[in-house]
C-alpha cells in the first residue's frame, strides 16, 4: 500500500520581514486544500494511495501525528509533504525550494519531484524551484525516518510576497501541477486522468469546501453504580477484619473468628447496600467491651447477611470452614427436611425426598457455596 501525508502547519505566526508579511496560516492551508481536491477527485488510481491531511497546525504536533500514524501502518511507500512559503525577512530570491532528508534515497525523491514539478512552476512564472538538505529544519528534523520528508518552501522578497501568494493560490495548473507530481512521484505511470480533468491546464477548480465548526462535545451523562464495586466492599472487609484481630485474646478469638469466617463469605459477593452495612459494623467493633457484645455483633451481622444475601444465593467462597447457614455446592444430596426454606424457593415436588445441591466445579481453590 501506499500513503501520502499532506500538510499545512506553520511555525509561527510572524509573516516575515518584522510582520509586515502575510501569515502561512491565511494561505497556505487554501491552496493545500486545492492539492487534495484534485488529488481525491481527478485521478483514477491503478495501486491502492491512501492521502492522509494532517490538520495539525503547529509543525512539531503535525510531525507527532505523522510519526504516530506511520507506527500503525504497513506500507511499502510513504511519503510526507508539508507545504511552507518562507518568507525571510532577508530573502532575496524569489522561487521554491525541496527540502528533504540527507540521504539518497530521500534525495533521490527530492529530484524526481523537482523534475516533475518544473513544468507548472515556469509556467507560473515563478523561476527556478531546486533542492537542498533539510535536516535541520523545524518539520524535517522532526519527522523521521519514511522514505521522503519534504518541505515546499517558496522563498520569496516579502515585498512582492502578496504577488506570488496570488500565483500560488489562484493558479490551478499550480495546484494542479503538484497533485501530479505526488501522483507521479508514487506510483510512476500507475493511474490516469478522469475525463473531465484531461485539460489540466485549462479548467476551473470547485472553490475549497467550507470546513464547518464541530459541534460541541457532549459527554453522555453516567448514572452511578448503586452497586458498590467489588474491590471496595473487600477493602471495608479487610479494614473490620483488622478492627477484630487488634480485639483478639483467649476470651474473644472464637467468636471472632466466626465472624471474620462469615465476612470471607460476603466478601466474594458485591451485593447492595452492603457497603454501609459494613460501616456501621465496623463501628460497632470498636465499641465492644465483652465477649457479650461482640457476640451481639455478630448476630446483627448473620441477620443483615441473611437478609442481604436471600435464601437460595450462591457466592464464591475463598475461606476455610463454611459458615453456617451454607453449604457447598458439590452435588451433594441431603433429606428435604433439612433444608425446607430452599425447597420452598426452589419448588421442589412433594415426590421427592432428598434435595440435591448444585454441582459447581472448583476454581483454582475457590469453591462455591449456596444459602440454605
Amino acid at each position: 500500500m501506499n500513503v501520502l501525508y499532506i500538510s499545512s502547519s506553520f511555525s509561527s505566526d510572524d509573516g516575515g520581514n518584522n510582520g509586515k508579511g502575510i501569515l502561512e496560516k491565511n494561505y497556505i492551508p487554501t491552496f493545500v486544500n486545492r492539492v487534495e481536491w484534485v488529488l481525491r477527485n481527478c485521478f483514477n488510481y491503478q495501486e491502492q494511495l491512501e492521502i492522509i491531511r494532517i490538520t495539525t497546525p503547529r509543525i512539531s504536533n503535525a510531525a507527532q501525528e505523522i510519526n504516530e500514524l506511520y507506527k500503525r501502518k504497513s506500507v511499502v511507500n510513504t511519503i510526507a509533504v508539508d507545504f511552507h512559503l518562507g518568507i525571510a525577512g532577508n530573502a532575496t530570491t524569489s522561487g521554491a525550494k525541496i527540502y528533504h532528508h540527507n540521504d539518497n534515497h530521500s534525495l533521490g525523491y527530492a529530484k524526481a519531484y523537482l523534475e516533475h514539478l518544473q513544468p507548472a512552476y515556469k509556467r507560473a512564472g515563478l523561476g527556478s524551484i531546486g533542492n537542498s538538505v533539510g535536516n535541520r529544519r523545524g518539520y524535517i528534523s522532526l519527522v523521521k525516518p519514511l522514505a521522503l520528508i519534504c518541505e515546499i518552501a517558496c522563498v520569496s522578497n516579502s515585498n512582492d510576497v502578496l504577488v506570488l501568494n496570488d500565483a500560488w493560490v489562484g493558479s490551478e495548473y499550480l495546484v494542479y501541477g503538484h497533485a501530479e507530481a505526488l501522483v507521479k512521484l508514487i506510483l510512476g505511470n500507475k493511474y490516469s486522468i478522469k475525463n473531465n480533468y484531461t485539460d489540466k491546464f485549462n479548467f476551473t477548480l470547485p472553490p475549497p469546501p467550507k470546513i464547518e465548526p464541530k459541534p460541541p462535545k457532549i459527554e453522555p451523562k453516567i448514572e452511578p453504580i448503586s452497586e458498590p464495586p467489588l474491590e471496595k466492599i473487600e477493602v471495608s472487609i479487610g479494614k473490620i477484619r483488622n478492627n477484630i484481630n487488634a480485639l483478639k485474646n483467649v476470651n474473644y478469638f472464637e467468636e471472632a473468628a466466626r465472624i471474620q469466617r462469615e465476612l470471607a463469605c460476603d466478601c466474594t459477593s458485591p451485593l447492595k447496600n452492603i457497603t454501609e452495612t459494613l460501616k456501621k459494623i465496623n463501628n460497632e467493633i470498636f465499641e465492644v467491651k465483652n465477649i457479650a457484645s461482640i457476640g451481639m455483633v455478630f448476630i446483627s451481622l448473620s441477620k443483615t447477611i441473611s437478609t442481604i444475601a436471600p435464601i437460595g444465593t450462591i457466592v464464591r467462597y475463598m475461606g476455610g470452614d463454611i459458615p453456617t447457614g451454607w453449604r457447598l455446592c458439590d452435588g451433594q444430596e441431603y433429606d428435604r427436611n433439612l433444608f425446607v426454606d430452599l425447597v420452598a424457593k426452589i419448588n421442589l415436588p412433594d415426590s421427592e425426598d432428598k434435595i440435591k445441591m448444585p454441582l459447581i466445579p472448583n476454581e483454582d481453590g475457590i469453591r462455591y457455596i449456596i444459602k440454605v
